[in-house]
């Protein structure tokens, strides 16, 4: 496949629950599905670290679809959801082109 041009969604966070929580992994497939109904959304990369952190990466197909899926996630219920077990503090939010895959 190629990527090149391809917008990439990186979010890091820290977990305000442990990621075998249930109602997390709920949430989390709630997420799923709703990215999958919007414009421009291509795949979606989620796991996190040993000391709780979340690192999720979407790929969309332009920074537009992107900002404007953002714009409208926290107001979603699957957004509301999601959002109440992420430390907001601290999140970190970055959209890039690719340019290269190996």
């Amino acid at each position: 496949m190629d990527n090149k041009g391809q917008i990439e969604e990186l979010v890091v966070c820290r977990l305000n629950t442990r990621p075998d929580d249930t109602a997390y992994k709920a949430a989390l497939e709630d997420t799923n599905r709703w990215l999958a109904a919007q414009p421009g959304f291509q795949w979606r990369v989620s796991g996190y670290t040993d000391d709780g952190r979340l690192v999720d990466r979407c790929g969309w197909a332009s920074t537009l679809d992107a900002q404007t899926a953002g714009a409208r996630f926290m107001d979603s219920d699957a957004g509301k959801a999601f959002g109440a077990f992420l430390d907001p503090d601290g999140m970190v939010m970055a959209h890039y082109r690719l340019a290269e895959r190996a």
